[in-house]
C-alpha cells in the first residue's frame, strides 16, 4: 500500500524541510493541513496594514510547509522589510504552496496508518473515528504541528472542531459529530482524545507507534 488510506485525502513530491526523520515521512500531509486549517480559519489575515499574520513569524508553521514569509528578519530574528501584499497575494502564495505539497507522495503503509488501521479492525471503528484518531495521534506526537496549531489559541466547539476536520480528511461532518471519540479541544489542548479513557489509551498507544512499526 503506497497511497493514504481511504479515510484521509491523499496529498497529491517536493523537498522536505529540515526535520527529524519521523516527521519527515509525513510532513507533506501535516503541511497540508496547516495550510488548509489557515485559509478556512483566516490565520493568514493581516492585523493591521503591512503587518504580516503572525504564523509567519512561527518557525513551527514554517519549518513544516516550507512556506518563505514574505518579509526579511532582523538580527534578532524578527520579521522586517516586509514587502507590500494585500491579503488575496497572501491568499495565493497559500494555495501555490498547497499545490506543490499535494504533489508529494505519503507512503500509506507508515507506522501511525498502519496502527490506526490494526486498532480500526481491532475495536470495529468507523472511518470517521479512525480519522479523528489519526489527527488527534498527529497532533500529540509531532511537536512542531501541535505548536503550530496551538499557537493559534483557536477555541472551538465540537461542532467548529469536526467540521475542521471533516475539511482535512474528507470525511462528512455529521459522522465525526456522532462519533464518540470526536468531542474534543483539538486547538488548545492539541487535539488529545477525549472523555472516554479507551480512546486516551489508544491514543498513549498511537503516539508510540507513529514512530514503530507493527
Amino acid at each position: 500500500m503506497k497511497t493514504l488510506p481511504a479515510y484521509l485525502r491523499k496529498p497529491a513530491n517536493c523537498k522536505a524541510g529540515s526535520l527529524d526523520d519521523t516527521t519527515q515521512d509525513y510532513q507533506p500531509l501535516l503541511a497540508i493541513w496547516l495550510i488548509e486549517m489557515a485559509l478556512s480559519m483566516n490565520w493568514y489575515r493581516m492585523p493591521r496594514a503591512h503587518r504580516l499574520a503572525d504564523m509567519f513569524g512561527d518557525d513551527d508553521f514554517l519549518s513544516l510547509t516550507g512556506i518563505t514569509p514574505p518579509a526579511e528578519r532582523d538580527e534578532d530574528g524578527d520579521l522586517t522589510h516586509i514587502t507590500k501584499l494585500s491579503e488575496g497575494a497572501i491568499s495565493r502564495l497559500l494555495k501555490s504552496r498547497l499545490e506543490a505539497l499535494r504533489r508529494c507522495p505519503v507512503a500509506g503503509d507508515l507506522p501511525l496508518f498502519a496502527n490506526v488501521k490494526l486498532i480500526g479492525s481491532l475495536l470495529g471503528l468507523s472511518d470517521e473515528e479512525k480519522a479523528v484518531l489519526t489527527f488527534a495521534t498527529a497532533a500529540n506526537h509531532f511537536v512542531g504541528f501541535r505548536n503550530a496549531i496551538s499557537a493559534r489559541n483557536e477555541r472551538a466547539s465540537p461542532k467548529r472542531v469536526a467540521r475542521a476536520i471533516a475539511m482535512l480528511t474528507g470525511q462528512a461532518e455529521e459522522g465525526l459529530q456522532a462519533a464518540p471519540c470526536a468531542r474534543m479541544d483539538c486547538w488548545s489542548r492539541a487535539a488529545s482524545l477525549p472523555s472516554r479513557r479507551t480512546f486516551a489509551t489508544l491514543s498513549r498507544w498511537c503516539n508510540w507507534a507513529a514512530a514503530s512499526k507493527v
